[in-house]
């Protein structure tokens, strides 16, 4: 399954919005990760480095996943969902 073309541009507008909307990033492999804080993604050309919260509410990043531009299926406003917390 590939997902829309999607671009750096894409991920940036979630991040940079004013307020900050917390996002689901849903990838290729069904992984779903959402995004709490912009601080945790790095955006690259062709990927995205994503920093995973320890726990709930904490600054301190347990692991850091990389994820493929071309990988990226779809960016939508968080809802209530059970996924990997950034």
């Amino acid at each position: 399954m590939k997902g829309i073309d999607m671009g750096y541009i894409d991920v940036e507008r979630y991040l940079i919005r004013k307020p900050f909307v917390p996002f689901l990033i849903r990838v290729t492999d069904g992984t779903v990760i959402t995004v709490k804080h912009p601080e945790f993604v790095l955006v690259g050309v062709t990927a995205i480095e994503v920093g995973l919260q320890k726990r709930e509410g904490s600054l301190l990043v347990e692991k850091v996943v990389s994820i493929a531009l071309s990988h990226i299926v779809k960016l939508e406003p968080i809802e209530n969902t059970e996924s990997v917390t950034a």
